[in-house]
């Protein structure tokens, strides 16, 4: 199976796509829909009524693309040109928030004024304001990420391709599902004498 979900190749020639990491962990600050770990933030209980501002800060101009992604698919993204900052602003309901850089840069560091700044609508100011700040190094050696190369597809569809493609059935045995051609059920059926009484 081909782990590639566009045509071409799986790298484009002159940009590369890091996940920012190097954030605060903090599970158990004062805000409780909030908590972050080194590679994402994660969000739950928050209704949409968290606003945020993310400021990307780079130790020299950089050109490229600031991505958020929620739960893996893209959120929000701003562009970059020939600047050495970045802010990205707007509202988060629940889920996983990770921040990618997409530049064709050799490389670059974030300083310590790279940071998510949450606010609380519903909490007032002194207590529902917080800064995750990070420092991160881009680089431009390629990894391969399998999330980001599989096909964008539920898991019930991949299954239901397969089972078209190749003639499969299933059918459970003492709470084990076991998967065969059809071709191989027939011969099973033929030799119980099922399929003759059919």
């Amino acid at each position: 199976m081909w782990l590639h979900r566009k045509k071409g190749k799986a790298f484009d020639d002159t940009t590369v796509s890091k996940q920012v990491t190097g954030f605060l962990i903090d599970r158990y600050q004062e805000l409780p829909i909030i908590r972050s770990e080194s590679d994402r933030l994660i969000v739950d209980g928050a209704g949409g009524l968290v606003q945020y501002s993310l400021t990307i800060v780079a130790s020299t101009n950089i050109t490229g693309t600031v991505i958020i992604k929620k739960d893996g698919i893209e959120y929000n993204q701003r562009a970059i040109t020939n600047s050495s900052s970045i802010t990205l602003s707007g509202y988060l309901d629940n889920g996983e928030y990770t921040v990618f850089i997409k530049s064709g840069a050799s490389s670059f560091d974030l300083t310590t004024s790279t940071q998510w700044d949450i606010d609380i609508i519903y909490i007032p100011d002194a207590q529902g304001e917080y800064a995750l700040q990070s420092t991160y190094t881009f680089d431009n050696t390629r990894t391969f990420i399998i999330s980001e190369q599989i096909p964008e597809m539920k898991v019930i569809d991949f299954l239901t391709g397969l089972f078209k493609m190749f003639n499969l059935t299933a059918y459970t045995d003492n709470g084990v599902i076991v998967v065969k051609t059809l071709d191989d059920i027939m011969m099973i059926l033929i030799q119980f004498g099922i399929l003759q009484n059919m």
